[in-house]
């Protein structure tokens, strides 16, 4: 047998083990790319149904890319090993159009590998550091959040360690990134603080009329990235912990997480009648209003009934207007968990 005929059955082994490399890495690609147009596709649906789950959905699929992605790095590189032992004319001769469309196939990736996830896309924002205008400080917190009515969302950082005189402020840099906003407290300031009264450092940070879906708050630290997932849907608004080291989530309750969520409270000063107490709540109901639970205070003093109701502020206003004409002494108030209120006791054009 003839060296020639030796090389020559190399060489083809060699292509055919290349081509079979190939060939698998294009399953792995049309894989990952059926995956993700699966992935916007689920995204898009169970947004229309009002069902906001996007952030695990692409956490999900980040992972599975991984797994792929490692695969097609490896296959790639059996790929290179056989064509540097492959002679060069066989290499242009045999090779060429395989090595071009594996080279548009991986093109393909990078909408996928660029696609910014939520709370993972980096964990340290190193390319953003020329945006910060301070350094970072560490310290311990909690997180409180909110929505008013007429301001929006918002977030309260509120310092574990306890002041000996107050407002101290957390002063911070806010910085708005894609789906979400990136916080860096950077001082402590008790400048302004005159009060005789202990309390902790706080700052607000406003998020506004923000869209139904999922959003990524980071707040960096000088020793530690904290990501919390902030969640809004049409009657719903809340904070969920991601990861963190330095801070905690104020925990809420599911009445306390609504937007439709109302408390109508009977304080007890004089003693409200029955038919009253009736009246009202008949009347809540009347407009659209659930009544879901009840809380008493001060031995049955002050007694609250908490409601969900989506519909307009003024046929509230009115219940209460009704009241204060037949029953000026009584105390009876509506509150919304977005801070709107009507109260018996204060005149119409305050609230």
């Amino acid at each position: 047998m003839s060296l020639s005929i030796l090389m020559g059955w190399v060489v083809q082994g060699e292509r055919e083990a290349a081509l079979r490399y190939l060939k698998q890495v294009c399953f792995a690609l049309a894989l990952l790319l059926i995956l993700y147009g699966v992935i916007q596709l689920l995204n898009f649906l169970l947004d229309l149904a009002n069902i906001y789950v996007g952030y695990y959905l692409w956490l999900s699929f980040h992972v599975l890319a991984a797994f792929v992605i490692i695969f097609i790095g490896f296959r790639v590189y059996s790929i290179a090993k056989t064509i540097k032992m492959t002679h060069l004319t066989v290499v242009v001769g045999g090779f060429r159009p395989h090595l071009f469309v594996l080279l548009l196939s991986c093109l393909a990736l990078l909408p996928v590998i660029l696609y910014p996830l939520p709370a993972s896309s980096f964990i340290y924002p190193q390319p953003l550091r020329s945006y910060f205008i301070h350094n970072p400080i560490s310290f311990s917190y909690k997180l409180n959040y909110g929505w008013n009515f007429q301001e929006g969302g918002f977030v309260w950082m509120i310092t574990t360690h306890i002041y000996p005189t107050m407002p101290y402020r957390i002063l911070t840099d806010v910085i708005n990134v894609y789906n979400g906003w990136i916080v860096v407290p950077y001082e402590i300031d008790g400048s302004g603080a005159i009060l005789q009264a202990v309390g902790p450092a706080t700052a607000k940070i406003q998020l506004g009329f923000i869209a139904n879906g999922d959003y990524v708050l980071k707040i960096v630290m000088s020793d530690a990235v904290d990501i919390f997932l902030i969640r809004k849907t049409n009657n719903k608004f809340w904070v969920e912990q991601i990861k963190a080291i330095k801070g905690q989530v104020v925990q809420k309750s599911e009445f306390e997480r609504r937007l439709d969520g109302f408390k109508v409270e009977f304080i007890g000063f004089p003693n409200i009648d029955n038919e009253t107490k009736t009246f009202v709540l008949e009347k809540i109901q009347e407009i659209g209003g659930e009544i879901v639970d009840t809380e008493s205070y001060f031995e049955g003093w002050s007694v609250w009934w908490l409601f969900y109701y989506s519909g307009e502020y003024s046929s509230l206003r009115q219940i209460i207007r009704e009241v204060a004409t037949k029953k000026p002494n009584y105390m009876i108030g509506i509150y919304s968990n977005t801070g709107w209120r009507t109260m018996t006791w204060v005149p119409e054009s305050y609230q």
